[in-house]
């Protein structure tokens, strides 16, 4: 059975996330319903933007941090998604796309089974990378729009799942 945690901005109708690109962010508590274990796990979102970092990424969605097992979304200065899984086993990610800072809508999809990683931009494969990470879990809180102190992202966020099973 799968289990899903959203986390809503209410639509395109204003009501999306903002992020200022220097102090924003929404933390939401560590729960085991975000811990995939060793499960399918989908992250998907809505993502508007018209600015790229200069250096480093903009954390988009994260829980937990390196070196322990943890799972993130970033848009790269490429303007590529990488998306990164770090379970038990090994660490691994899929980078793709491009142009995503044109300030449209754009449905991002990072997508981990047993045997591979996927990013998916507004419904197409942009990367595939085959691997086996291992079981996820932590106890840190989820964060979207940053890593509290860094890697602060500037845009808007807008319909945030995390979906395991």
């Amino acid at each position: 059975m799968a289990h899903e945690r959203n986390i809503r901005g209410g639509g395109f109708s204003g009501k999306a996330y903002s992020f200022n690109g220097t102090s924003s962010y929404v933390s939401v508590p560590s729960s085991a319903s975000l811990n995939p274990g060793s499960a399918n796990i989908t992250i998907s979102f809505y993502l508007s933007t018209t600015s790229l970092p200069k250096s480093g990424d903009y954390d988009l969605v994260r829980k937990g941090a390196y070196p322990a097992q943890n799972y993130k979304v970033e848009l790269l200065p490429s303007g590529q998604i990488m998306c990164t899984f770090q379970g038990s086993s090994s660490r691994h990610n899929a980078t793709g796309g491009s142009g995503l800072n044109n300030g449209a809508w754009h449905h991002i999809q990072c997508i981990k089974t047993a045997s591979q990683i996927k990013t998916v931009i507004d419904g197409t494969v942009r990367a595939t990378t085959n691997a086996t990470v291992g079981s996820i879990s932590n106890t840190s809180a989820a964060y979207l729009g940053a890593h509290p102190g860094s890697d602060w992202y500037k845009g808007k966020l807008d319909e945030v799942s995390i979906t395991i099973g």
